[in-house]
């Protein structure tokens, strides 16, 4: 039996919803194995507050519940306890493997059984060079992992030129699942009948919405359209720094955030978009404009990697992560001259096939099997 540790996704669920990136592609794959009927191989490790929404979103699946003990202060102690318990749990429950499906430094453990890590970044190692903490910690990850998963090459060579002894065949390459579902939409009512921009990323320093905006501004396109952000978590307070920025800028009836809507709504502001903007600084994947092009709506991005890698060069580039210049031009030109219907078509049939879940999930699976009796 393969136990899938999901609890990385439990505060999130607290709320009702999968809004993170990271939980929306678990949940993918998830869906894709009940759909080839074989959830009675898997068990879901989850914490107490996930026994809820597990049962509704996740109903068929076994669980063994397990709640999170961290490695912070005086719980360092309590966490290497923890631990010996939770090999122990696993080994009564008849686990044979665990897979990670978001692995790092802060939700990895030691284990008595085989485990298999999908590592979807080295964002935190990047912006933090110096830290012995995520250098480590990764490390650890590629060393005890009997296999690692990325979603991309971008990812794997990331690795592979920052972790030396890491050998290539150790890491498999397998695309993080996308499903869009056009039958279940519900509108955000404030956008009714609007035309917009729409950026959906979390809302950190790294993703740029402030370059977004001001070359919003600059396209002088605030006559023509609104401007839309929606994010699935809010870090440091760089929401409320937007808003305060829209605020002073007198632009409170034409740029609209939101935090954490359920799929339904956040589906409906992409399909309805006019376009799709990601101006992020650094991304492991990048699966909202992949999400836009399948709804058939136009899609700029930074020239960052991986987004040439995952939006199989569909997407249209500006120059320059921060070159509002270049990107309000793209903005008014895509504006008035968007890919033809057909072409958005041709487009979205392609990546659905590229990124089907049913089919993903059968590449996890094939990997699984190496470890299950």
């Amino acid at each position: 039996m393969v136990g899938i540790d999901i609890r990385f996704m439990s505060e999130n669920m607290r709320n009702g919803i999968i809004s993170s990136g990271v939980g929306l592609f678990c949940a993918d794959v998830l869906d894709g194995i009940s759909k080839n009927n074989q959830q009675k191989h898997f068990c879901l490790i989850i914490d107490q507050f996930q026994k809820k929404m597990v049962k509704e979103r996740f109903d068929g699946y076994p669980v063994l519940i397990s709640n999170n003990v961290h490695r912070k202060g005086v719980q360092k102690v309590l966490y290497f306890l923890d631990n010996i318990r939770y090999n122990l749990l696993l080994k009564r429950k008849g686990i044979d493997v665990v897979w990670y499906p978001f692995a790092s430094p802060n939700t990895f453990r030691f284990l008595f059984i085989p485990s298999i890590s999908t590592i979807h970044d080295l964002i935190p190692l990047h912006e933090n060079p110096k830290s012995f903490y995520w250098r480590c910690g990764f490390n650890i990850i590629l060393l005890l992992s009997r296999k690692v998963v990325t979603d991309t090459n971008y990812i794997k060579n990331d690795i592979l030129n920052n972790f030396s002894g890491i050998k290539k065949t150790k890491i498999k390459v397998i695309p993080c699942p996308i499903t869009v579902n056009m039958n279940i939409l519900e509108p955000v009512s404030q956008l009714e009948g609007k035309k917009y921009i729409l950026d959906v990323n979390a809302f950190q320093e790294r993703k740029n919405a402030v370059t977004l905006l001001n070359a919003y501004i600059k396209s002088n396109l605030m006559k023509e359209c609104d401007l839309v952000f929606c994010g699935g978590y809010n870090e440091n307070g760089y929401l409320e720094q937007l808003e305060k920025k829209v605020d002073k800028l007198g632009l409170n009836d034409k740029v609209h955030f939101y935090l954490s809507l359920p799929v339904s709504q956040k589906d409906w502001l992409i399909k309805n978009a006019k376009i799709l903007v990601s101006p992020s600084s650094s991304e492991g994947f990048g699966k909202t404009p992949i999400e836009a092009l399948m709804m058939r709506v136009p899609v700029i991005t930074s020239s960052v990697e991986p987004f040439s890698e995952t939006t199989k060069g569909y997407a249209i580039f500006y120059n320059g992560v921060y070159n509002e210049d270049d990107l309000s031009k793209k903005l008014v030109n895509i504006f008035f001259n968007p890919p033809s219907i057909d072409a958005r078509k041709d487009i979205s049939d392609d990546l659905k096939k590229s990124y089907n879940f049913s089919k993903i999930s059968k590449q996890y699976m094939k990997i699984f099997k190496k470890w299950m009796r």
